[in-house]
């Protein structure tokens, strides 16, 4: 053996002399004792398929014990031979250890990572450069750095060669459920996208209410809900969640607007029953602003009123109408100046008793106080006294030949 001192990883060529016969198939191997120079267990640094003598070479392994005591025999298999253990003790030394080409993954935003500690067994006597071949401190910042190639050359005193190591980094983005969110709802308002609420973060998340996958829909019951938003992460990124509040407030309800004739000597009336399902607790205002709710006929005034619900943010204020007819209640008039030869006589159930002066050829229409057709009855109708059926509700209503302006009133009770 040309020397008698190595350091770890380095190459050296062991030669032998074959004595004897070997067959074909035969392996020569080069045996490393341990720094005793017991050969219990011993390290095969190199082999030669061959029959005849030669040098094997070989490679005394990186991380090799320091020691002085270490020896060196070759063997064979065909047949099985030992031979004998060089005459000089081998010393090996330390030798500079950068570790092994690695290729690693990161969490970017997931703090400081002191690279050298995933190159395995590496010398802390080194130096790093990063991807753009810059000196780079060995720390990353998973926040600031780059993504790419660092490597680790090492610096070590002693005369053994030094090494050089490639760890490949990749950023994985984290995954971001964003920010918390706390949004109000009104149950009559358009169905909710939840991924909408989202306040910076990702889309690719799911909902969850009380422990199961939603898409909201519920969010038209009042109420308050408490939503998880979890966006998954790609390892080594873990999961990200933010948490959703949403309160529902209930729509407010006027009720529905209605039209009511009373007689100008009826008792004084709320207007609130009139509107059927409405809320309590809104505000009210008449023709001369506003009102307490009640109407007193004998002083009106009559007009339309205005019943007002203030809704709870979203919800819109809601409002609905009362339409205040306040009647002599004298019978009947005549409205126009044409004679239209109709006179009213009476009410008996829900017939008016008519008598007319004459023939009238046309039609009998009845109109409401808006000038809308209501009825038609089928002429002719003779001169005498007729019947004329309403089954509208009570109030005001004209009857009046086809064609005609003049009509004859008619309160029907």
């Amino acid at each position: 053996i040309a020397s008698t001192t190595y350091c770890q990883g380095a190459q050296l060529s062991v030669p032998y002399t074959a004595v004897g016969a070997y067959t074909g198939g035969n392996i020569f191997s080069a045996e490393l004792s341990d720094a005793s120079g017991s050969f219990a267990a011993p390290v095969v640094i190199g082999t030669l398929a061959s029959t005849v003598s030669g040098s094997i070479s070989c490679t005394i392994p990186a991380l090799t014990p320091v020691g002085t005591g270490y020896r060196i025999r070759v063997v064979s298999n065909m047949p099985s031979t030992t031979g004998s253990v060089n005459a000089s003790d081998i010393s090996i030394n330390s030798a500079p250890y950068a570790g092994a080409d690695d290729a690693i993954t990161l969490c970017k935003n997931s703090g400081l990572y002191d690279l050298i500690i995933f190159l395995d067994g590496a010398s802390n006597c080194g130096t790093w450069t990063g991807p753009g071949g810059g000196a780079f401190s060995g720390t990353l910042n998973t926040s600031a750095d780059n993504a790419g190639a660092y490597t680790y050359t090492t610096n070590c005193p002693g005369g053994c060669p030094q090494d050089a190591a490639t760890l490949t980094i990749t950023l994985q983005d984290p995954a971001s459920a964003g920010n918390d969110v706390s949004a109000s709802l009104c149950s009559t308002g358009a169905a909710v996208s939840l991924f909408s609420y989202v306040n910076g973060g990702d889309l690719t998340g799911i909902f969850f209410y009380n422990g199961q996958g939603t898409n909201g829909s519920f969010l038209n019951t009042p109420g308050v809900y408490d939503l998880v938003y979890v966006v998954y992460g790609s390892a080594p990124c873990a999961n990200d969640t933010a948490e959703f509040t949403f309160t529902v407030n209930a729509a407010p309800q006027a009720g529905t607007s209605t039209t009511v004739t009373v007689c100008q000597n009826a008792a004084p009336f709320a207007l609130l029953p009139l509107l059927g399902n409405a809320q309590a607790g809104g505000t009210w205002t008449g023709p001369g602003g506003p009102s307490n709710g009640i109407v007193e006929p004998a002083i009106g005034p009559a007009g339309l009123y205005t019943y007002t619900v203030v809704g709870l943010a979203p919800c819109a204020n809601a409002q609905a109408f009362v339409a205040v007819v306040i009647d002599p209640c004298q019978g009947i008039g005549d409205i126009g100046n044409v004679d239209h030869g109709m006179h009213w006589i009476g009410q008996e159930g829900v017939d008016h008793v008519i008598r007319i002066d004459q023939r009238i050829a046309a039609n009998l229409e009845l109109l409401d106080v808006h000038g809308r057709v209501l009825h038609t009855y089928d002429g002719p109708f003779e001169a005498g006294v007729v019947r004329v059926p309403i089954t509208a509700a009570a109030g005001i209503y004209l009857l009046r030949p086809t064609g005609q302006a003049a009509a004859l009133q008619l309160l029907h009770r």
